[in-house]
């Protein structure tokens, strides 16, 4: 099944995309082989595979990009523990595959919260899908201001960060909570950041 998941990945790729990509690729773990194919073919691909976690976990463990976003909707949420949820989210490998698979798949899983915290003190991208994850799931669910404030401790450990991919999970965050009615909170929150975090990020509380 690799093999012909790899054949039809490879028939809609799109060089011309490549570069572009990489050059917007940010944070990652190493370059990854990439065919250029757009998420709307992968998605379209893997949705007829889906659910196939050992199909999932075999592409996932490919130097190909287009393989690891594949093997993130081929996945099976109720497949993954605590620990399997943190093995992906540490190897996750660009940001890419790290907000797709957290919108896809880790928020879906039982327990990411708990999954997700030990890992948002880690290097930058294991900690972007850890708060993106977290993020995904309680923007599915109703936000009380207990849980509110609970989501905001979590960003503790990263709060003296200013990179681009710490910010951007950040801003998702928040405007999760913007969204559930939060706004005083986030605004606190905010003016609480260092300056160039603060700078970034002030938009939000308008």
């Amino acid at each position: 099944m690799k093999a012909e998941v790899n054949a039809r990945l490879y028939r809609c790729r799109n060089g011309m995309t490549v570069d572009t990509m990489t050059r917007m690729e940010g944070a990652g773990k190493g370059r990854l082989l990439n065919y250029g194919t757009s998420l709307a073919d992968i998605r379209l691909i893997a949705s007829q595979y889906a659910p196939c976690q050992p199909l999932a976990d075999t592409l996932f463990e490919s130097n190909v990009r287009d393989h690891r976003l594949a093997a993130v909707y081929i996945a099976d949420p109720t497949a993954f523990d605590r620990d399997k949820a943190q093995r992906w989210m540490r190897n996750c490998r660009t940001v890419e595959i790290a907000d797709c698979a957290a919108q896809a798949l880790l928020s879906k899983v039982t327990g990411i919260v708990e999954a997700a915290s030990p890992l948002i003190a880690e290097d930058v991208l294991t900690s972007h899908a850890a708060l993106m994850s977290v993020a995904r799931a309680a923007s599915s669910h109703h936000v009380t201001p207990r849980k509110a404030a609970e989501l905001l401790s979590l960003i503790e450990p990263v709060r003296e960060r200013c990179d681009h991919t710490t910010l951007s999970a950040m801003t998702f965050m928040l405007t999760t909570l913007n969204k559930a009615g939060h706004t005083a909170l986030t605004a606190s929150f905010i003016d609480s950041l260092p300056p160039e975090s603060h700078a970034e990020l002030e938009w939000l509380k308008q």
